[in-house]
């Protein structure tokens, strides 16, 4: 079989952050509402028998007839209306699809043309906590120190300088004046190498960003704009690692 192991919430969707908790710490105890489950989509072998050069379609009329879905062990459905389904993943804010053809071969490695990985893009609001600099005498920034609430605490989930525009710059340097703190706002403070100066956690920003990495810090992220939004309702929808 191959497939992924998940962790569910109530609502039946993935947990990557639990999940990452649950392996991090050692745990051997499932968080409370959550269900582990092994999530399968191709069959390679039967029989002692290799299945990887018959099409996808074939593997996985094999896999209906031999698996029966248990509440641990479930097969991930096929669609066939691709932009459909990823309408609709977008809408219930998963991370997206795989899109494979029917016809093919089980291939190693991902250089071939045959399966790919279609993703949303994510947008959160997000809260200013900190101006990394690239020279803090010439008070040229490198980058904004960002976070989100969770249960009450402004949590770092990292920098961002792509699309910040000149004159977001210049009202920058101005509010770092006024909101300067001698301590970081963020329950746990970020390790930084570079020069760094707190402000209070008041201005906020919609931030898109591609998806969360291992260790929970947005990966590629993009600075869509500045918000008049309050900061404790800046939030991330998952307790953080």
């Amino acid at each position: 079989l191959d497939g992924e192991i998940v962790l569910l919430n109530a609502e039946g969707k993935p947990s990557f952050s639990h999940l990452m908790k649950v392996h991090l710490r050692h745990k051997k105890t499932i968080p409370t509402g959550y269900t582990l489950a092994y999530m399968v989509f191709d069959l390679l072998m039967m029989n002692d028998q290799w299945l990887t050069e018959k099409p996808l379609i074939e593997r996985q009329d094999l896999l209906q007839d031999i698996l029966i879905p248990s509440q641990m062990v479930q097969i991930v459905p096929s669609f066939p209306d691709g932009s459909l389904l990823f309408q609709v993943t977008g809408e219930h804010h998963l991370e997206g699809i795989v899109a494979k053809r029917k016809e093919s071969t089980y291939q190693k490695g991902k250089s071939h043309q045959d399966w790919f990985k279609i993703k949303h893009n994510v947008r959160l609001s997000c809260v200013l906590g900190g101006v990394l600099w690239k020279d803090e005498g010439k008070q040229e920034i490198r980058s904004l120190l960002v976070g989100a609430y969770y249960d009450k605490n402004l949590h770092y989930i990292g920098s961002v300088s792509a699309g910040l525009r000149a004159n977001d710059l210049a009202n920058l340097k101005n509010s770092i004046k006024e909101l300067k703190e001698n301590h970081s706002p963020f329950f746990k403070e970020p390790h930084l190498k570079a020069p760094v100066t707190w402000v209070r956690p008041i201005l906020t920003m919609e931030v898109e960003f591609m998806e969360w990495s291992a260790d929970q810090k947005m990966r590629a992220p993009h600075i869509l704009g500045f918000l008049t939004k309050a900061p404790q309702d800046c939030l991330l929808d998952e307790e953080p690692l």
